[in-house]
C-alpha cells in the first residue's frame, strides 16, 4: 500500500561460530523505479526501463539492460554492464575504488563525460563530436547530446566501448 518494497536483514549479534549468507532475488516489473541501499556483496540489475538509483559500498554491481534513468555511487568495487539511456535520459555513475567497464548502443544520445582522478579512461566504438580527450578525462557530444552520461573514478580504470 505504501507504493515500495523493504526488504532488510538484520545479522544476529552472537553468531556462535556460524556464518550467514543471505542471497536475494527479486522480481519486479521492468518499468518500475528501483532504489537499491547495500553494504556488502554483489549486485546484479538485468532489464530494467524504470529509473535505477544505486547507491553501495562494498562489492561488483552489475548492470544489463537497464535503459532508464541510471544512478549509481559504489565506495569499493566494480561497475560493469551493457546498459543505454534512451531520450533526453541520464546516466551517472561513480566509484571511489575500483574500475567501471560499460557496454553502451552506438546510438546514444548524449552529453558524454568521463573523468578518473588515479587511473585512465578509455573510450572505443563511439563517435564523438567536440571531442577533448587526455589520459584521465573524455568529453564530448553522441549523438544530438539531449540526455547526459557521466562517468566519475577516483582510483580505478573507466572503459567504454560502443555496440
Amino acid at each position: 500500500n505504501t507504493g515500495k518494497i523493504e526488504v532488510e536483514t538484520e545479522q544476529p549479534s552472537n553468531s556462535s561460530g556460524r556464518e550467514f549468507i543471505v542471497e536475494y532475488h527479486i522480481r519486479v516489473p521492468a518499468s518500475w523505479d528501483i532504489d537499491l541501499n547495500h553494504v556488502n556483496g554483489g549486485i546484479s540489475v538485468d532489464s530494467i526501463a524504470g529509473t535505477v538509483d544505486i547507491d553501495h559500498t562494498n562489492g561488483n554491481i552489475r548492470l544489463n539492460e537497464t535503459t532508464g534513468g541510471l544512478f549509481v555511487d559504489l565506495t569499493n568495487g566494480q561497475i560493469e554492464g551493457k546498459t543505454g539511456i534512451s531520450g533526453p535520459g541520464v546516466c551517472r555513475l561513480s566509484i571511489v575504488n575500483g574500475q567501471m567497464v560499460l557496454s553502451i548502443p552506438k546510438s546514444t544520445d548524449a552529453a558524454f563525460s568521463a573523468a578518473v582522478t588515479n587511473g585512465r579512461v578509455s573510450v572505443r566504438e563511439l563517435v564523438l563530436t567536440n571531442l577533448t580527450s587526455r589520459l584521465n578525462s573524455v568529453s564530448g557530444t553522441l549523438g544530438a547530446g539531449q540526455g547526459e552520461l557521466t562517468l566519475r573514478a577516483v582510483n580505478g580504470n573507466i572503459d567504454v566501448v560502443g555496440y
